[in-house]
Formats: structure tokens, C-alpha cells, sequence
């Protein structure tokens, strides 16, 4: 019953069409995972061994190690990161600097690691910290794998969906099985937990000791809670569900609830401080992101908004998506603001005026399904698309400068459908992307 209040108004779910086509990708895949390579790792269960959800780790558990002990990664930038990768949602990495437009197109794969796959797929990104990548997967178990070999350093059962973990200060913010959970992210031990009423599609988002995040039960809420202890600060309550991650700038929470209805709140208080609404009457995944006193969300009308983050007041609109809905999160750079619709599009808006600088358009074959943000670091525009590769673009000028089918190696059988792929993290010349919730992909420049 609560899908459909949920949804009431709105048309067919694209992203649970998606989790529908992927379950039965995760189905034949799992018939068809082969032997790997020196460069394959997998994951959660022992070759040939039936694939079982886990048990989800309570408070003062998790951790499990692979025996031996996998060296631990040296410590490298970012030092902290999280969904859009800081709290603004800028999906912007301004530590890398080895990727540029002149050599990202000799990337080719450095490892993989693959769980058995299981039919219920997820849309989280990988998050890279401190020379850790940390992913979940549709066994149940999140991750930590060494950024440099793929080899895994712990696994901890907390059976996310959506959720990208947030690490800050040596711990890891994750939505799963109804709770926020807090892990340590050197050893994977669980050191709070939060319940949290509804399912938890939203990514949490920490700034100045707070984890803020949504809730997607039918009356739909935003929690404040203490990020060292999980206390609930408070709450929220809104209408509506909200699926999406809320964007953290200037003392102010702003996030989407329901079918395109922008909050602001006080990130003190969680005192409203006012609204705005686009003009669709669908539900859109696309999250809010703030730069220089402007929110830029997507909708489900197409079309990209910017919004006076004080005031709340309209600045401009643009057409991104033709009509199609925009599930992705603006990304913001340099006075661009870069996003990806449902009509297999990318597109390049300057951020003051709206007016479009450039717009590639990339995917014919299952565009509906483009829900990666795109990743804006050196000069370049990466994201993974619906017609199963990973794309790097120049950010200036929206010419293809590499791209690649993961979906083709070892493992997945792309006979039915090339699954898309999620949000990607760049950090240290390495492209970080993953496949529907059982395989992530590491590129490398060779040598």
C-alpha cells in the first residue's frame, strides 16, 4: 500500500522498471560468472558456493577480514568524501590532478571485484577515502577495498539499497535495513545505530558533526542526528517521501521531498525556512546542489532549476531533458553546471544565466535508464550510461575523449541488456565505477 501512496500522481518508476530488468541481468550473471584474472577479486562468497543474503551486523559487530589480512592502503586524497562528494553535492574533485583532457583517453582497467550477484540491485556509488573504496553490493555486505589492488580489506552486513556511504573522520555513514549506520572505516565494526522510520533511498550528507538524511516512508521526513554518537537531533516531517540526498551549505539543509518541492530548513533547528516548487507532476531522483548561494536541482518536467539559496526565489530554468525526466544531481564546476537526462543526453549550462554551452548526446539505446551523476575533476566530465559504458568527456567542450564497456568482460552477459552503470568517483588517476550492485571497475593510466 505504501508504493502506492507513494507514487500517487506520478507516472511508472523508471528506477523500479530498472530494478526489475537488472534483477534478471543479476539472474543470468550469476549462472554465467566465469573463472577471473589476476585482476578480478570476488567478493562476499567462495567460487561455486550459493549466494545468501547476510545477516545484518548489530552495534559492536562486522569487520570480517579475508584470511590472510590484506595490507592496508596508504592514506591519500580526499580524506573525506560522500555522496556529490562534499556536502554541497558539487561533484566536483579538485585534489586530482593526474587525469586531464590530454591522457584520459590511454585509461584502460587496473581490477574488478565481483559478488555473486543477487536479484535485487541498488543504485549507490562507490565513495573513495583515504586510499579506501568503500561499495556496496546486493549480497547485503558494504565493503572497503584497497583503491590501489581491489583487494578487500572488510565487509559488514547492513543490507543498503540506494544509500552512498559518507566517510568523515575516520567513520563510515551508510542508510541500510531500515537504519543510518555508523562503522568504523579502518576495522568495518558497527559503532551505532539509528532507526530510521521508512526505507532509506537517501544518502547521508555530514557537515559540522551532524549526518542529515531522508526517509522514504509515505510521510516523508529529514533527520538531524549527532554523527559521534547516532542521537537524534531532530526531525523534519514533511508530506511526502524523500528519496533524495540533502545538500548541506552556509548553515542551511536543502533537499527534495516528494514530486518536486525544494526545502530549505536551518541546519540548527530544522525550522522551515522556505519553499519552492518545479513544474512536474513527476518524481524526480535528481538531488539538490549548492554553489555560490545557488541550488540546482533537476525535475521530473526535464528541465534543470536554479534557485536563490537565500531566498528561495527562481533565477532560471532550462530544458535538459526534453520532457524526460532528470534522475541525476547537477554537477558544478568552474561556472558549469553539468548534468545528465533521461533522453541520453549530457548537457553543459552556464551557471549564472542557464544558457547551454554544449550538449552531447551519447546513449539511443536505453536512455530511460540514466541515472548516473556526472563527476567533474581536471577538465573532465565522467559518467557512467545507460547503454552500459563509462564516458569521459571534455568539460569545456563536450567532446568524447574515452569511454568503455564494462558490461563486455568477464562474468556478465550482455545478451539481454547492457545494465547501466552508477554514479563514478575519480580519485588519484583512477576512475572508480559500479555495475548494478555487484561489480565495481577500477581504470588506471598503464605503466
Amino acid at each position: 500500500m505504501s508504493v502506492l501512496l507513494k507514487r500517487q500522481n506520478s507516472k511508472p518508476d523508471v528506477r523500479e522498471i530498472f530494478a526489475i530488468i537488472l534483477a534478471c541481468i543479476s539472474v543470468v550473471a550469476l549462472m554465467n560468472c566465469g573463472s577471473g584474472n589476476d585482476y578480478t577479486h570476488e567478493l562476499g562468497t567462495a567460487p561455486g558456493a550459493e549466494t545468501r543474503y547476510c545477516v545484518a551486523a548489530q552495534v559492536g559487530q562486522g569487520g570480517e577480514q579475508p584470511s590472510p589480512t590484506t595490507v592496508k592502503p596508504h592514506s591519500a586524497p580526499p580524506y573525506e568524501a560522500m555522496f556529490g562528494f562534499d556536502a554541497q553535492h558539487t561533484h566536483y574533485n579538485s585534489y586530482e590532478h593526474t587525469l586531464n583532457p590530454t591522457n584520459v583517453s590511454r585509461l584502460v582497467l587496473d581490477w574488478t571485484t565481483t559478488a555473486k550477484p543477487l536479484p535485487s540491485p541498488g543504485l549507490s556509488s562507490p565513495t573513495v577515502a583515504n586510499g579506501v573504496v568503500y561499495a556496496t553490493s546486493n549480497d547485503g555486505n558494504l565493503y572497503a577495498l584497497n583503491a590501489t589492488t581491489g583487494a578487500v580489506l572488510w565487509s559488514t552486513c547492513i543490507h543498503p539499497y540506494d544509500s552512498t556511504p559518507a566517510v568523515v573522520k575516520g567513520v563510515v555513514y551508510i542508510g541500510g535495513d531500515g537504519k543510518l549506520y555508523a562503522l568504523n572505516a579502518t576495522t568495518g565494526v558497527v559503532l551505532w545505530t539509528t532507526i530510521i522510520i521508512g526505507s532509506i533511498d537517501s544518502s547521508p550528507t555530514v557537515a559540522n558533526g551532524v549526518v542529515y538524511i531522508g526517509s522514504g516512508d509515505v510521510k516523508g521526513k529529514l533527520f538531524a542526528i549527532k554523527a559521534d554518537t547516532g542521537t537524534i537531533l531532530w526531525i523534519f516531517r514533511g508530506e511526502n517521501y524523500v528519496q533524495t540526498s540533502p545538500a548541506v551549505a552556509n548553515g542551511v539543509i536543502y533537499f527534495v521531498e516528494g514530486i518536486g518541492k525544494l526545502h530549505a530548513v536551518s541546519a540548527t533547528t530544522g525550522i522551515l525556512l522556505w519553499n519552492a516548487y518545479t513544474e512536474t507532476v513527476y518524481s524526480s531522483a535528481s538531488s539538490p546542489t549548492v554553489v555560490n548561494g545557488v541550488v540546482y536541482a533537476g525535475s521530473g518536467d526535464g528541465k534543470l532549476y536554479a534557485f536563490n539559496a537565500t531566498t528561495g526565489k527562481l533565477l532560471w530554468t532550462a530544458t535538459a531533458g526534453n520532457e524526460h525526466d532528470i534522475d541525476s544531481t547537477p554537477a558544478v564546476a568552474k561556472g558549469v553546471v553539468y548534468i545528465n537526462s533521461l533522453d541520453g543526453k549530457v548537457s553543459a549550462f552556464n551557471a549564472t544565466t542557464g544558457a547551454v554551452l554544449w550538449s552531447a548526446a551519447l546513449d539511443t539505446k536505453f536512455p530511460q535508464f540514466n541515472f548516473s551523476s556526472p563527476t567533474v575533476a581536471n577538465g573532465v566530465v565522467y559518467f557512467g550510461s545507460s547503454d552500459g559504458k563509462l564516458y569521459a568527456l571534455n568539460a569545456t567542450t563536450g567532446a568524447v575523449l574515452w569511454s568503455v564497456n564494462p558490461n563486455a568482460g568477464p562474468g556478465v552477459d550482455t545478451r539481454l541488456f547492457d545494465a547501466p552503470l552508477n554514479t563514478p568517483a575519480v580519485a588519484n588517476g583512477v576512475v572508480y565505477v559500479e555495475l548494478g550492485g555487484f561489480k565495481v571497475f577500477a581504470y588506471h593510466l598503464p605503466g
